[in-house]
């Protein structure tokens, strides 16, 4: 197994403002990464002595996302490896949950199967429904092909997703269409036939939310066929459609009466029937890195997850070894030779 001790530090051009407890991804197959075992043994610090540990998630032997107490223009991460560690538990101080902050309500990567995990504390786990799902190249690591029906993920009606138009969230995914359009993500109540919230792409590949009643669009802003990230933010009287890391459209009209805040909670579809032509029902089209927060990210957040998100490889820049430090691996064969 190889081991490692490598440094990097943020761009300072990616990183308008400070921000507290920030998830950030690395992509480990830069820092030169190549199994499973040696990506589980990773630990991360805010130094070079090792005094500091931060919280990190390995979803895969390419992705990490490690959180950041204090992300600042400046800062540095240091990455430590040996290949013999185990992962941390999740719920370990410095395990997979731990990598997202309280203000994360749910986080989907995506990586395929017939579970959609929630890497957050609240464990909001999603089914997948209709036909079996297609696994395809994510923007990060392996996502999830929808492809027009009948097939969705399905987040049931959890508390912590309870979100209605009268309350303060955040959510964004990366959404790859493929032809036609559909519904990214949506929370409704197909008796009433009206939906607290829903992010869908039209046929020309323009983004619409609804937020009960309300229905506003991104113009000229589309999702073609590459990787786009869209999203929602919402506070009281501001509903704004997110494209790549940037508010392009707003709104504040009434939003009329929302449905109950336990309306099911849907992924690549919306809970109405029948759909209208336009937006469709289903999605055939890409989803991954799904995020549902509980509160409103900032324009610098946006933005700054956009740049990392987008290019990492110039957001954490390059990765050199740390000169005249010992990984754990190292000073354990020392003791071994001195021992003999």
């Amino acid at each position: 197994m190889a081991a490692g001790f490598k440094s990097a530090t943020v761009n300072a051009a990616s990183v308008p403002s400070t921000q507290t407890d920030m998830p950030s991804y690395v992509d480990l197959a830069r820092i030169g990464i190549t199994t499973l075992a040696e990506a589980h043994s990773i630990r991360v610090f805010a130094d070079s002595a090792k005094t500091i540990e931060w919280a990190r998630e390995i979803v895969s032997v390419t992705e990490m996302h490690v959180k950041v107490p204090s992300l600042t223009s400046t800062v540095t991460m240091y990455v430590d490896w040996d290949g013999i560690r185990a992962d941390y538990a999740v719920g370990d101080t410095y395990g997979a949950q731990n990598a997202w902050p309280s203000k994360f309500a749910a986080v989907y990567h995506k990586e395929g199967g017939l579970v959609a995990l929630d890497s957050t504390v609240n464990g909001i786990d999603g089914t997948w429904g209709g036909y079996l799902p297609t696994n395809i190249a994510g923007f990060i690591g392996t996502a999830q092909q929808y492809n027009n029906g009948p097939n969705f993920t399905d987040l049931g009606k959890p508390a912590s997703l309870a979100f209605i138009p009268a309350d303060t969230f955040t959510i964004t995914a990366l959404v790859k269409r493929t032809t036609g359009g559909g519904v990214v993500f949506s929370k409704g109540d197909n008796t009433t036939g009206l939906w607290n919230y829903r992010i869908f792409v039209t046929s020309a590949g323009e983004i619409v939310a609804n937020v009960g009643s309300g229905r506003f669009d991104s113009g000229s802003f589309a999702v073609v066929d590459v990787w786009t990230r869209v999203g929602l933010r919402v506070t009281v009287g501001s509903f704004e459609v997110i494209f790549n890391g940037a508010v392009v459209a707003s709104s504040s009209t009434p939003v009329g009466t929302a449905p109950a805040r336990d309306a099911r909670v849907l992924l690549g579809a919306r809970e109405y029937d029948p759909p209208d032509t336009e937006e469709g029902f289903f999605l055939n089209g890409g989803i991954d890195e799904v995020h549902f927060r509980n509160d409103y990210e900032s324009d610098d957040e946006l933005f700054i997850e956009d740049k990392n998100k987008s290019a990492e490889a110039t957001f954490w820049g390059t990765w050199t070894t740390v000169s005249g430090a010992s990984t754990p691996a190292q000073v354990a064969r020392r003791g071994v030779i001195m021992m003999m």
